[in-house]
């Protein structure tokens, strides 16, 4: 190349992933998380993810009030750091302008929430991550149907440039349907003129002026919306032919206890149907997928357990195994899970109102750390916020001093939204089913969600299986004899 005729400055610290999501793209990171004994050995990763997010930071124009989960090391540690450099990001640019209405930033370590990654989510695009794999990058391929009926293959990209991506893509997928064909009848009507004339029907000078400049946006959009009714309708169809349908409603009663109408399922009535939907399951990660939620969230008696891990190759007992590094204890009998607390549940269940649809009436534990968030309302005993917290917080010291001098006091500016804002990092991975939860509190807030990466279901199985142990046949024990109890 002679010259550069064109340039473009690219921030590769974190990748964008939607309106209020990102990921800061750095992968197999549970291992080096949990496996150090010390700071010292985890401290080239925190330093990098702090890095990257006080220069998010920075470019948000945020100076936030950091604050983190009290029972994870990880966690404050990565808090402390951050604090530490969005100070030298700001002591560096003395004149980068800071949002007046402070944000607040919530560091939140995935062991929180093991279940919510594993789950099969029916909002729109967790679905086609999930179920079509798509990747982050938003490639795919659809059929498409001419005029003559002749089918063809072709080539789409879901982003941010597709509208229709944006408005749905945080919709359970019934109702995406439905907005996607209320959409598509409301387009035709304002475009009777194109479609008259592809019907040869007599027009005017003016409706064929009409015609011809809008001839291109009407082709665009009806290859969007045939890319988007193909993907629906496929994953609609994949849903009930894959036997999704019945998974579905077993990890709605392991997630919340209850069954559609309501009634509390035990687990001595649950792990049979388990069972034998796992025979059902030809793929092997499927039934891997489907026996880690059992683990994670219900307390196993040894003849449940069998039922599980029979069915089940070694390998993948020994990755169950791993769950010890997450919090869970598959090898230690008579402890009570901390990931299903039965007496919380059954208060919860007194407060649902009338389940209407039994594929989605569990709700991600990460809402109510949002909402709790939001309204200044986060539990003391289970966040600290760092050098300084919000005015008025409930439960909590504070604000104090930053602690750091800027030399120059950065200038503030207001908030060009005059919103709330709520900043959740998850170390340990976001999943693309809690990034659907922006679209509930974005009338009100902007809640901004990332992770060090965004993970569909089976990548979160995979981070599992990378963290690095030592082989309990080293030590001439059974795979089958491991006790999943947690």
């Amino acid at each position: 190349m002679p010259f550069i005729r064109t340039l473009k400055e690219v921030n590769c610290e974190f990748r964008v992933c939607g309106l209020d999501s990102f990921s800061l793209e750095e992968n197999h990171f549970l291992g080096p998380l949990y496996l150090s004994e010390s700071l010292i050995d985890r401290q080239a990763a925190i330093l990098t993810l702090a890095k990257k997010i006080a220069n998010l930071c920075a470019m948000l124009k945020e100076f936030p009030y950091v604050c983190y989960q009290s029972l994870s090391p990880q966690a404050e540690e990565l808090a402390i750091e951050l604090e530490q450099q969005i100070g030298i990001v700001y002591r560096k640019i003395p004149d980068l302008q800071f949002n007046e209405n402070r944000s607040t930033l919530v560091i939140l370590d995935r062991k929180f929430d093991l279940s919510t990654p594993l789950y099969h989510d029916v909002h729109y695009e967790p679905m086609t991550r999930d179920i079509l794999g798509v990747s982050m990058d938003g490639r795919v391929k659809y059929e498409s149907i001419d005029n003559e009926n002749t089918v063809s293959n072709k080539d789409a990209t879901l982003n941010e440039l597709d509208n229709i991506w944006t408005k749905l893509r945080y919709d359970e997928v019934d109702d995406a349907q439905g907005i996607l064909v209320d959409d598509l009848n409301e387009f035709r009507n304002r475009n009777r003129d194109v479609e008259a004339a592809a019907n040869q029907e007599a027009l005017n000078i003016k409706q064929v002026a009409r015609v011809v400049g809008g001839l291109s946006d009407y082709n665009e959009y009806m290859a969007r919306f045939a890319v988007h009714r193909y993907l629906i309708d496929l994953l609609l169809k994949r849903f009930v032919d894959d036997g999704l349908n019945d998974v579905s409603e077993i990890e709605q009663i392991l997630l919340t206890g209850v069954d559609s109408n309501r009634n509390w399922i035990k687990p001595g009535k649950i792990v049979p149907r388990i069972a034998q939907k796992m025979r059902q399951i030809t793929d092997e990660e499927d039934r891997l997928r489907l026996a880690l939620l059992t683990v994670i969230c219900l307390e196993l008696k040894e003849k449940h357990r069998k039922m599980v891990t029979d069915l089940l190759q070694t390998k993948h007992i020994f990755l169950i195994s791993k769950l010890g590094y997450l919090g869970i204890q598959p090898q230690t009998s008579n402890r009570k899970t901390l990931y299903r607390d039965e007496e919380n549940l059954r208060e919860l269940v007194k407060k649902m109102k009338p389940i209407e649809k039994v594929y989605n009436y569990y709700q991600p534990k990460l809402k109510n750390i949002i909402r709790a968030a939001l309204d200044n309302q986060l539990d003391p005993s289970n966040f600290i916020f760092g050098k300084a917290a919000p005015p008025n917080l409930q439960g909590f010291e504070g604000p104090v001093s930053v602690g750091t001098s800027l030399r120059k006091k950065p200038a503030q500016l207001k908030s060009a939204r005059g919103r709330k804002r709520v900043i959740i990092f998850i170390l340990g991975g976001l999943s693309y089913a809690e990034i659907s939860l922006i679209k509930e509190f974005q009338n009100d807030a902007q809640v901004i969600l990332g992770g060090n990466k965004i993970m569909a279901p089976l990548d979160f199985m995979e981070e599992i299986s990378l963290i690095e142990r030592k082989s309990v046949s080293d030590n001439g024990v059974d795979p089958r004899d491991v006790n999943l109890q947690v």
